[in-house]
């Protein structure tokens, strides 16, 4: 049983006594010492005189030896003495000690002459189930408050989260055992028989075993020795008990460093006055000799927990993409007396890696960015399925089972989930900084398969109803079935919807090409939130093309920066190196905003119809807009419509007389939150004919005015309507066609404020997001809007 040092044998008086005879050892001639030390042993031999004999050979093997502790660069630490004369020393010793024994005397026994017996300890790993681990109380949000949120923060790797590259302190656990390797050495040329060796600890209440060790000669050895803390804190071993046979059992400091005396060059004085006077003066000249004590933490008894079933057949699985499955595992404790009050499930998986390394990629667009963060944020390949009565407790030798829930992704071959549990004590809010769990691991291998696939995605406008056919295909979830955008269940739809409906033109035409890759019948189920839905069957290696009608979308600002899913990149302000003008990324933000849009209000999902039973849903976030397609679905800020009447205001729909005073009715709507200057403008043309000739209308019309007028100020989310009266002169078939242009642009009070400090050499707290948008976007310039189709209409001769 290892114990405390003793008050005799206190580290620092051990090192004065290595010090003191390195000291001695140094001093005089050496061939004399070991005469005069060989003329002492025989002339105890002939008495005989046993404690003389030990006393005096102990005390030549160690003037014969080099007194140093050698280092990694190879010191010569090999003795005067021949072998021969090592060997018949040690069984001098030997022999003596033996008959001393026989005889009754007990209380004799030589001094071991190495006093750099023992170079280093070193705990050995624990078993990974039984390791502790060290964490930070600060890295689980809720660990003092809520069980439910401890699936949050994973342990094996959180890419938001700096990993800490200080080393974690060694830790053992109460009651347990560990093995310490212990290192020792021989520079003699003879072997050295350990009766007994134990490790010497302070601090806490600590046993270790003992063990019998033979050391070879001129050589180190390993020996592994098992010791076990007895209670929680903080233990220092310091060093090593050791019985040599035939010399007295005492304790041995931990030598780790290379440690050489340097001899006094200076000789001042000589006889035994000098020898005294350089004893005890043992720390000139030398360097300091300082052990190398062994710091470990010792935390309170902790349950130990495996893995007793999973539902999973040899732990492999196979999913289709997009498809949900769900498994059990089952944890059982093994402890006699202790309970597990904290359990932490987190998971890792072979898609991380690229996408980890993909955020690492300085070349990577903020959308790219945004992609790889969203993925591996919320879309997990693991997540545990949350029971109403799930409990984070296991009883000693007690079991619980926990439902997991496994998504098939492309590339994913291999998961695991890791399972950190701890006994934290009775009262959870008395949890320091810093605490440690196990951790026991259950690897997954997983084979997913292709199911069905976005080959292609298109956009189209929508000027008029709705095709009466699309709707034999379309089913409505609403709560009155009526369809959401007519305002009869029955097609043809008419152009004006009913109150809280929303017109055709506000709509456009999603085209998605589905195609099966999976060899059975697939029913995919489209449906947006609007409550339209459409099912369709696809055959194996088939490809069907679904078309439905969405609303079209507007967005107050589809300028506004990215954002960063992962907090740590939203750091100050730095000027982007990348040669991307203003109007690339005015495009790059728009097409983000419109297709985060779209795949917020549709989801889509499939379920196998023949064979085994699969469903899950499809990857939309695959679709990808252009321009065109983007130009379909957005909304302007500002909107132009254009209608036709009589002189009386009544509407004539699209037949006009020819002579007739009519007028055109523009309605100018701002959907953006800033007012605006508009500057209206009228183009009248004939249809179907080439610009140069469409454009000549001064012979077909007689117009009440201008055609290019300058409205008051129009406020956010306000219209106005301009009437003017015109005539035509001709029969035929015409358009009219209006754009507004901002005439200038509108100040706002915070805009006045900004440039106001500036020209005080002040800046506004925002003024890095200010420079981000200059920088990306470019100095704001006056907009124009056009009419998203002409006004048509027919002049005859009399109606």
């Amino acid at each position: 049983m290892g114990s405390p040092v003793q008050n005799n044998e206190e580290m620092d008086a051990i090192v004065s006594r290595i010090r003191r005879q390195s000291a001695a050892r140094l001093y005089g001639f050496p061939g004399v010492k070991l005469n005069m030390l060989r003329a002492c042993i025989n002339f105890c031999e002939a008495l005989p005189d046993f404690q003389g004999v030990l006393k005096y050979s102990s005390d030549l093997l160690r003037t014969a030896g080099s007194g140093v502790a050698p280092g990694p660069r190879g010191d010569d630490a090999s003795p005067m003495i021949p072998r021969e004369e090592q060997t018949r020393l040690l069984t001098n010793i030997s022999k003596t000690y033996e008959l001393s024994r026989r005889l009754g005397v007990t209380d004799l026994a030589g001094e071991y002459w190495d006093e750099f017996l023992v170079r280093g300890v070193s705990l050995e790993p624990l078993p990974e189930a039984k390791a502790p681990v060290q964490h930070t109380k600060s890295i689980i949000p809720g660990v003092t408050v809520s069980r439910t949120s401890q699936d949050v923060n994973p342990f094996i790797y959180n890419p938001f989260l700096k990993a800490d590259e200080k080393e974690a302190q060694q830790s053992l656990v109460a009651m347990e055992p560990a093995t310490f390797k212990v290192t020792l050495q021989n520079p003699y040329d003879i072997e050295v028989n350990i009766e007994n060796i134990s490790l010497v600890g302070e601090g806490i209440k600590f046993e270790s075993d003992k063990e019998h060790v033979i050391i070879g000669s001129y050589r180190t050895h390993v020996a592994r020795i098992v010791g076990i803390p007895q209670e929680g804190g903080t233990l220092r071993i310091t060093g090593a008990r050791i019985k040599v046979n035939g010399c007295r059992e005492r304790v041995f400091p931990i030598i780790h460093d290379r440690w050489v005396p340097s001899p006094n060059v200076k000789i001042k004085a000589m006889g035994m006055q000098a020898l005294q006077h350089a004893v005890e003066n043992e720390s000139l000249g030398s360097p300091p000799l300082k052990p190398t004590p062994l710091e470990l933490h010792v935390i309170n008894e902790q349950p130990l927990v495996v893995l007793k079933s999973t539902t999973l057949p040899q732990s492999s699985i196979m999913i289709l993409e997009g498809e949900r499955k769900r498994f059990r595992v089952t944890l059982e404790n093994t402890s006699k007396k202790t309970a597990v009050n904290f359990i932490l499930f987190s998971f890792d998986d072979s898609t991380q890696a690229p996408l980890r390394a993909a955020l690492q990629n300085r070349d990577s667009t903020p959308s790219e960015m945004y992609e790889y963060e969203l993925i591996l944020m919320k879309k997990q390949v693991l997540r545990i399925h949350k029971q109403p009565d799930e409990k984070r407790h296991i009883a000693p030798r007690g079991k619980v089972t926990y439902e997991f829930e496994i998504l098939g992704k492309p590339g994913l071959t291999s998961a695991s989930i890791q399972i950190d549990y701890a006994y934290l004590g009775d009262n959870t809010d008395d949890i320091g900084p810093k605490f440690h769990t196990r951790r026991i691991s259950l690897p997954i291998t997983v084979t997913v398969n292709g199911s069905v696939e976005i080959s292609r995605c298109d956009v189209m406008p929508l000027f008029g109803p709705i095709p009466a056919p699309l709707w034999e295909h379309v089913h409505y979830n609403s709560a009155d079935g009526t369809p959401p955008f007519l305002s009869s269940p029955s097609p043809p739809c008419d152009s004006v919807m009913a109150e809280g409906k929303t017109a055709p033109e506000d709509c456009c035409l999603l085209s998605l090409d589905l195609r099966n890759i999976w060899p059975s019948n697939m029913q995919v189920t489209i449906a947006t939130r609007d409550g339209i839905c459409i099912d369709e069957s696809v055959l194996p290696g088939n490809t069907t093309r679904v078309v439905l009608p969405i609303r079209r979308i507007h967005l107050e600002n589809p300028h506004l920066a990215i954002p960063a899913l992962n907090p740590n990149r939203n750091r100050q302000f730095v000027v982007s190196s990348s040669k991307v003008s203003p109007d690339f990324e005015r495009n790059v933000r728009e097409a983000f905003w419109y297709r985060e849009h779209i795949l917020d209000n549709i989801q889509a999902t499939w379920r196998t119809t023949s064979g085994p039973k699969h469903s899950g849903a499809v990857e939309l976030r695959s679709i990808r807009l252009t321009a065109r397609m983007i130009e379909a679905i957005k909304v302007e800020d500002v909107s132009i419509d254009i209608s036709l009447e009589d002189e009386n205001g009544k509407s004539t729909g699209n037949l006009m007389a020819v002579d007739a005073f009519s007028q055109v009715r523009v309605r100018v709507t701002n959907r953006s939150p800033n007012p605006i200057f508009p500057l209206l403008r009228l183009v009248p043309a004939l249809c179907h004919r080439p610009a140069n000739m469409a454009m000549e209308s001064t012979r077909k019309f007689a117009w009440n005015g201008v055609l290019q007028r300058r409205l008051p100020l129009l406020g956010a989310n306000g219209s106005t309507e301009v009437v003017l009266g015109f005539t035509a002169l001709c029969r035929g078939k015409f358009e009219i066609t209006a754009s507004v242009e901002e005439a200038m642009l509108f100040e706002s009070e915070s805009d006045k404020a900004e440039r106001k400090m500036k020209e005080q050499g002040r800046q506004r707290a925002d003024t890095e997001a200010l420079m981000e948008a200059a920088v990306a976007l470019g100095i704001k310039e006056r907009r124009i809007w056009h009419t998203r189709q002409p006004c048509v209409f027919t002049v005859v001769d009399e109606i």
